[in-house]
This record gives structure tokens, C-alpha cells and sequence, in this order.
């Protein structure tokens, strides 16, 4: 395991960074954790507890998008909640 710092540094660096590579034919998957996501009160509901995504994400929007292997987007929207403007407007 890599700390974020510590990746963050290193991909940073663009020498370092050739020794990587993504593969574009390869399949990758991920998880969205959409199921835990309530859009009506903008937190993640893990069952025993509510976590306020609002402050997490500094009132940025959650972006949600799709894109075609020529870079094309098939779509890309952000969801905002009234939460993110009062958490904007206390800064």
C-alpha cells in the first residue's frame, strides 16, 4: 500500500511517471456505492450511521459521466444538493 501523499508525489513527477502505463484495451471495473448514496439528504447511509458528504466534498458537486474510448462523453452531469451553497456560503 502507497500513501496518497506518497503517490501523489511520485505521479508528480513526469520521469517517474513513464514507467507506468493504462492500458486502454484492458477491462477495468469499479465500484460506485451508489446504493449507499442518498441524493435526498446528500449522505451516505451505511445503515448504522449518515456521513454528511457535503463537507467532504468542500461543496463541490458530485459529477457522474460516461465516456467513449475516443474521449467522446455519452454523458456528464453534477449533482447538487441546497447543502452544498450553506457549506460554500460558511467559508
Amino acid at each position: 500500500d502507497v500513501s496518497v501523499s506518497r503517490r501523489k508525489r511520485l505521479f508528480s513527477n513526469p520521469a517517474k511517471c513513464q514507467n507506468y502505463t493504462y492500458d486502454t484495451e484492458t477491462v477495468y471495473t469499479f465500484e460506485f456505492y451508489q446504493n449507499l448514496f442518498d441524493a435526498q439528504s446528500y449522505a451516505l447511509d451505511l445503515g448504522f450511521t449518515k456521513i454528511n458528504i457535503s463537507r467532504i466534498l468542500n461543496g463541490q458537486p458530485i459529477q457522474w459521466l460516461g465516456k467513449l474510448k475516443d474521449g467522446r462523453y455519452l454523458w456528464s452531469f453534477q449533482i447538487w444538493h441546497e447543502k452544498l451553497l450553506q457549506n460554500g456560503s460558511n467559508k
